[in-house]
């Protein structure tokens, strides 16, 4: 029903009871239930908790967006060239020491343990460089030198995952899940069994589809789900309701004055927006500034409607903890893919890109040592016994890195 413009009545307290600087940060999303009039209830104290959580969950998104652009120039500038030099000074490494094992310089005559460190610390510098990308020249060093190539090492290596996988899918899903596959890597298996699973699925479903008889605990879990579903649909339609409300009153069509036209339109453009985000904190701060409801009204909304509320703005607070949590891992991604370190602001990522380059400079320096140590004939024989010792004390190689 439609009321005159010209009817008055008395001023009804506003929505949320705020002072000036409590309604300057409702514009900025922060919209709270009144603490000082009445005791809050449990909903209502859930709904002031999740509307804070999103207010500073929103900070820090920004933070991040604002901040991602600069981490990943410096990504760009910084880590890749130093990532470069690295690769180069190893690559030149592994040349050098398979000239050095080859055609020994005239004056070096080395001894079976000294001439096996020297391969052992060329044949792991060369694997570690073709993991990371193909390079025919290398590869054929690798292969002149170790016992078994660089190839017929992968095929072993993932022949074993394949066992492995293999022994730990059948103890989970049984033998029968498993054979009768032509997969031929441990992703291909299991893509294998997630089919074999959505079929079981399918064909559970056409049971109770055809009128197989349900159990007790099934329907329990159908009428969980129903539950469930009705409560997002709910959820859904309050947001429908606020957001219905102030199109009715925002709508520019409905405007003579064009400034007036002019400003309910980009209104209108922020109602949209936060609409089809799901926006909840901002439909409802918009009706605090357009004053379309008093101010009385959240705190007497029943019970029903505000787990309703709470329900959207959970799912806010997830939404935006998803996008900070893969912003700093597409980061991390790129900096450091094994690095175990806890991130809370640009700065830590400043911090472990300086502690990356550190690394990397240090592994060219290392690298390089080697190749002028073994160079030089008043360096080499200490530089010989130092690689002796450290390739017999690691039994993965490449102490030096």
């Amino acid at each position: 029903m439609k009321t005159s413009k010209s009817h008055t009545s008395p001023k009804q307290p506003l929505l949320f009871d705020f002072s000036p600087a409590e309604q300057a940060e409702a514009k900025g999303g922060l919209v709270r239930i009144n603490r000082e009039k009445r005791a809050l209830s449990p909903q209502q104290r859930s709904f002031n908790r999740l509307s804070g959580q999103i207010v500073k969950a929103r900070a820090k998104l920004q933070h991040w967006k604002d901040e991602g652009p600069r981490l990943l120039d410096r990504v760009t500038a910084e880590l890749v060239p130093t990532s470069a030099r690295v690769i180069a000074a190893r690559r030149e490494m592994v040349l050098f020491l398979d000239r050095l094992v080859r055609t020994p310089p005239k004056g070096l005559s080395l001894s079976k343990r000294q001439r096996r460190a020297l391969i052992e610390l060329l044949c792991s510098s060369a694997q570690m460089l073709l993991d990371s990308e193909p390079d025919p020249e290398l590869e054929a060093i690798h292969d002149h030198h170790a016992e078994v190539s660089y190839r017929k090492q992968l095929d072993e290596e993932l022949a074993f995952n394949m066992d492995m996988t293999k022994d730990v899918l059948t103890g989970i899903f049984g033998a029968e899940m498993v054979s009768g596959h032509d997969a031929e890597t441990p992703e291909q298996l299991f893509s294998h069994i997630q089919a074999q699973l959505a079929e079981q699925q399918r064909q559970q479903e056409a049971a109770r589809a055809a009128g197989a008889r349900t159990s007790g605990k099934q329907r329990r879990g159908n009428s969980r789900a129903e539950r469930m579903q009705q409560e997002a649909q709910a959820a859904s339609q309050s947001v429908r309701d606020v957001y219905r409300k102030l199109a009715s009153s925002l709508h520019p069509d409905r405007e003579t004055d064009p400034d007036e036209r002019a400003r309910k339109t980009e209104q209108m453009q922020q109602l949209n927006q936060a609409y089809q985000a799901n926006d909840l904190l901002h439909l409802l701060s918009m009706q605090i500034d357009m004053e379309h409801i008093d101010q009385q009204a959240l705190a007497d909304l029943p019970s029903e409607r505000l787990r309703h509320y709470n329900r959207v703005l959970q799912e806010q607070v997830h939404a935006l903890e998803m996008e900070i949590y893969e912003r700093i891992e597409a980061l991390l991604w790129v900096i450091d893919r094994d690095v175990n370190y806890r991130i809370r602001q640009s700065s830590d990522i400043d911090r472990l890109i300086d502690a990356r380059l550190e690394t990397l400079n240090d592994l060219i320096v290392g690298t390089e040592r080697v190749s002028v140590a073994l160079s030089d004939p008043a360096t080499r024989k200490q530089e010989l016994a130092d690689i002796v010792d450290a390739m017999e004390q690691d039994d993965e190689g490449d102490p030096f890195f």
